[in-house]
């Protein structure tokens, strides 16, 4: 505060008998001197009571769709703004990802006395598409027989073909019909037991069912070892392609089955690098940052 402002006070106040405004301070702020009492009043409240518009924008959109979080970027964006996006983790069946963008963020420079509000924030949080969901859901859990067939065809639409995969020690990769064949062949067999299970050399395995009542053995079914998942990681998102492996389970004749995703953090990082070029290609302009501004 300005003491020499202060030595006049009473002088101030000894002169006018109605409240007057004076600058006390180096930085231009104002006050309202009132003689009763001989109180100082900041005059910012006051002012902001008469404020016909905010002092600055306050405001918190959050959007699970990547479209809509681009376009409302693209309506307040300024020079200013600055995007941060927080690289994915994953916390269970749950993908924590999502990209922030601080309208008024602080200015580039080192001019500290301009700075941003850093009130005007909109957040991109995608959700996991539900195909995505529910593969993650069942996956690494055993199923039985009746289960896995159950599963596979209510699933058919998520196989693919795989393309430019070469599997472990070249076991063979199963088409989507080969799944439904197997399937199928489970759900006929559902009262059958598992009399032997032979690995063949492509790495497949060759079952063979003996019926209970009869004891007459029943046909062979090959159960591969790698099948193709085509599904979207996040709703709104392009499909990405990923190998699973099929994995069996063979105790007091009963058969159980269980898959496993073959590098699902690789699809994930796509998918996420994916959403972010598509913001840096709709935002050029705009200063990205891979990382967090908590």
């Amino acid at each position: 505060m300005d003491t020499n402002a202060l030595k006049t006070l009473p002088e101030i106040i000894a002169q006018n008998q109605t409240p007057i405004i004076t600058k006390l301070h180096a930085n231009g702020q104002e006050f309202a001197v009132v003689p009763v009492g001989m109180q100082i009043q900041s005059l910012k409240d006051i002012r902001d009571e008469d404020r016909q518009t905010p002092a600055y924008r306050a405001d918190f959109v959050k959007t699970h769709d990547l479209a809509s979080f681009i376009a409302h970027v693209g309506r307040f964006k300024s020079d200013d703004t600055v995007l941060f996006a927080r690289l994915p983790a994953i916390t269970g069946n749950n993908v924590l990802f999502s990209i922030r963008a601080v309208i008024d963020h602080h200015p580039a420079g080192t001019d500290t006395a301009r700075a941003g509000a850093q009130r005007h924030l909109v957040i991109y949080v995608p959700v996991l598409h539900l195909r995505a969901q529910r593969w993650l859901d069942a996956e690494r859990k055993m199923m039985a027989q009746g289960d896995f067939a159950a599963f596979i065809e209510d699933n058919l639409s998520d196989l693919c073909v795989l393309e430019g995969f070469t599997p472990p020690f070249g076991t063979a990769v199963a088409t989507p019909a080969d799944l439904l064949t197997l399937s199928r062949g489970l759900e006929v067999r559902v009262n059958q037991t598992v009399r032997n299970a032979t690995r063949l050399a492509t790495g497949e395995v060759s079952l063979t069912f003996t019926t209970e009542n009869t004891r007459q053995d029943g046909s062979e079914l090959i159960v591969p070892e790698w099948f193709g998942l085509r599904v979207p990681v996040f709703a709104g998102a392009e499909p990405f392609v990923l190998p699973v492996r099929l994995r069996y389970k063979v105790a007091d004749g009963a058969i159980k089955f269980a898959y496993l995703f073959h590098d699902f953090d690789r699809m994930l990082e796509d998918t996420v690098r994916a959403a972010i070029d598509t913001v840096r290609k709709a935002h050029p302009d705009l200063h990205i940052v891979e990382g967090s501004a908590d």
